[in-house]
């Protein structure tokens, strides 16, 4: 990937890191919302800092998506794909119990 293709992918990953920090912010002191979720954008914010600074240096490192119920697909991160924006993913109502939360 050309030096200007990597940085302007680095970009969007450290755009989509400041997304999740800022929502971190927002929602850490919410008791409704639960330990998991929160923790789960703490993570994500942190990987795409890791990935946009490794994307970056061009270091060539391996990926995994979800691909539906339990597969998976492994490859090089070359860059975004066309016209994809998002990842999706399966959503499930979160089961635990909320920070706070009386039983």
């Amino acid at each position: 990937m050309p030096p200007h293709d990597r940085l302007d992918l680095a970009r969007v990953l450290l755009a989509r890191a400041v997304d999740d920090e800022t929502l971190v912010r927002k929602v850490r002191s919410d008791t409704d919302v639960a330990d998991a979720i929160v923790g789960f954008h703490a993570q994500q914010a942190a990987e795409k800092l890791i990935k946009a600074l490794l994307v970056a240096r061009g270091v060539t490192f391996m990926r995994s998506q979800l691909r539906g119920r339990g597969t998976t697909r492994s490859g090089p991160i070359r860059g975004p794909r066309p016209g994809r924006t998002a990842q999706s993913v399966d959503r499930k109502p979160d089961r635990g119990r909320a920070r706070g939360a009386k039983s």
